[in-house]
């Protein structure tokens, strides 16, 4: 099986492009094709389940706290936004609901359960003590 059988040199270049222009130039350090195919369904995975948890958990907190649906709202107006043809422009504009997102990615992050971590010594933060060898999110 061969994932390329010709470079491609008419199109701007994606992840895929640079792996095997790589393996190319690198006769002895390549990837193997069921490597590269592993590693796009990792990459497509992750990316799902990231999208998904964000989307979910905004879903949530909208519902939780019904305010920030209202100043949401008043942003996308106050901007001029056209719902029915909303551009990535449109969306760039849109500061708190860029802040809302970011604060719903780092209270609901996925990466806690991707790669815990491990307390390599005992910690003391205020009146909580982190003992070594403990996991942390």
């Amino acid at each position: 099986m061969c994932i390329r059988d010709s470079p491609t040199e008419d199109k701007r270049k994606d992840l895929l492009d640079f792996i095997l222009d790589y393996n190319e130039k690198n006769k002895d350090d390549q990837l193997s094709d069921d490597e590269i195919i592993d590693t796009f369904i990792t990459l497509f995975r992750a990316g799902m389940g990231t999208t998904g948890q964000l989307l979910g958990l905004s879903v949530y907190y909208l519902w939780k706290y019904p305010e920030y649906v209202a100043r949401i709202m008043d942003e996308a107006t106050r901007n001029g936004i056209n719902f029915d043809n909303i551009t990535i422009d449109d969306l760039n504009s849109l500061k708190f609901l860029e802040a809302f997102l970011k604060e719903v990615l780092r209270w609901g992050t996925p990466m806690i359960q991707i790669m815990p971590r491990k307390a390599i010594a005992t910690h003391q933060l205020a009146d909580i003590t982190i003992l070594k060898g403990t996991i942390v999110s």
